[in-house]
């Protein structure tokens, strides 16, 4: 840090580019005495939900956070996903949280039936979202926690004034047509940025930052390092052994953290 200083004032360098070093090095020196743990939250709408029960039992074994449900209604994005059925068919069979997309137009039509059905968090779409901080503070009122969603194309600014009200920012990471199509399910690079900037935003702020859409084991180091410590995984948790599969993504993690 002291180097990158002496450096900056040796070169004459602008007062302004001057803090602006400084900002970021101080982001830098924080973030390595704050390090949030990684969670996983496992995306059941890539399981195999004929086998439900047994399922949810692998997660458990295999110690995951939480289980992400996708909610779609076929509106916003082209795609029916789960509804509140399976939440409640959850929520008999595990203790682990259940953590709501609420990926639907007019969500303010929607949350109270979620916070009555027992999800621990609800995020909804940002772009479907009238009055966000109406709904946000709607959730928060019933003790659950909330969070909103942005597609990859979403403006992070728009986030901002919503801050003090979430305690979850989930970044999608796919190219939005896979949200409308369901045709495209790779990780767009530029996510990474995008992490990097709500990391520096959040420091001050109790708020988990989440991703979602293509997250696969040889990029969890990247997406961990850019400040994301929610890892939502679907076909990377479900193709093949779950224990197996969990375990590897741990081992990255706990690679990362040493």
């Amino acid at each position: 840090m002291l180097f990158h200083l002496q450096m900056t004032l040796q070169n004459n360098l602008t007062l302004s580019r001057f803090f602006n070093l400084l900002r970021k090095e101080f982001i830098k020196y924080r973030r390595t005495f704050h390090v949030r743990r990684v969670k996983i939250s496992a995306s059941i709408i890539a399981g195999d939900l004929t086998s439900l029960r047994e399922v949810v039992k692998e997660l458990e074994d295999a110690r995951v956070d939480s289980i992400h449900v996708d909610t779609m209604d076929g509106h916003f994005f082209d795609y029916i996903g789960l509804g509140h059925h399976l939440i409640e068919a959850l929520k008999r069979i595990t203790n682990l949280p259940i953590e709501v997309h609420l990926a639907v137009r007019e969500p303010e039509k929607f949350v109270e039936q979620f916070i009555k059905i027992g999800a621990d968090l609800i995020s909804v779409q940002l772009e479907t979202c009238t009055f966000p901080l109406r709904i946000l503070r709607r959730i928060k009122a019933a003790h659950v926690k909330s969070g909103v969603a942005l597609l990859p194309s979403t403006p992070l600014e728009q986030v901002w004034p919503l801050l003090n009200y979430v305690d979850q920012i989930l970044l999608l990471s796919n190219n939005d047509s896979a949200f409308f199509s369901w045709d495209d399910s790779d990780f767009l690079p530029e996510t990474f940025d995008r992490i990097m900037k709500i990391s520096e935003i959040v420091q001050d702020h109790n708020v988990d930052i989440a991703v979602d859409g293509g997250v696969r084991l040889d990029i969890i180091e990247r997406i961990v390092k850019a400040g994301a410590n929610v890892l939502i995984m679907g076909r990377s948790i479900f193709v093949g052994s779950i224990q197996e599969n969990i375990e590897k993504v741990k081992m990255i993690i706990e690679n990362v953290s040493t």
